[in-house]
């Protein structure tokens, strides 16, 4: 009998863990601070048109139709399309370098985004980092910070 309350008791903590526990995962789990967004993508609008096709990713600064500077520190937001009716959006803000005054940005025509600061280049459909040549040390580099796109006919909605 005392056997069977041990596992159930530790078969409760286990399920606790799991269903009380995760629903911060996006906040636990990121390298760049928390950061709140709210903003509205409408891919009619002549300004997110790249995002009608896979691999154009786009640089927002201002959410809609608030006006609020995006992103940690307002570095801004990179959305790109990764397939039919699938989105990535990633904060602009490099994992090596946090704090800088600058941001990731898009190489154009690429599906790549590079750190002005300390050149690291992100694969924007996965946000992970690319591995430099000139690397000799084993420096790890998180990937982006990335925020959950809800896609509602025509609109993408970004809350985190």
């Amino acid at each position: 009998m005392a056997k069977s309350k041990i596992v159930l008791f530790s078969l409760s903590v286990v399920f606790s863990y799991i269903f009380l526990g995760c629903h911060d995962d996006l906040k636990r789990n990121t390298t760049v601070p928390y950061t709140p967004i709210d903003t509205r993508i409408n891919l009619g609008w002549t300004d997110y048109q790249d995002l009608n096709f896979t691999g154009r990713p786009i640089y927002i600064l201002y959410s809609t139709p608030a006006a609020k500077i995006l992103g940690y520190n307002g570095n801004g937001i990179i959305v790109i399309k990764t397939d039919l009716d699938k989105y990535k959006c990633y904060d602009a803000t490099c994992t090596n370098c946090i704090d800088a005054d600058t941001h990731i940005e898009i190489i154009q025509g690429e599906q790549i985004a590079r750190c002005p600061t300390c050149n690291i280049q992100f694969f924007l459909p996965y946000g992970i980092p690319l591995k430099r040549e000139e690397e000799n040390d084993k420096m790890e580099v998180a990937p982006l910070q990335e925020y959950p796109v809800e896609v509602a006919g025509n609109l993408l909605i970004i809350r985190y």
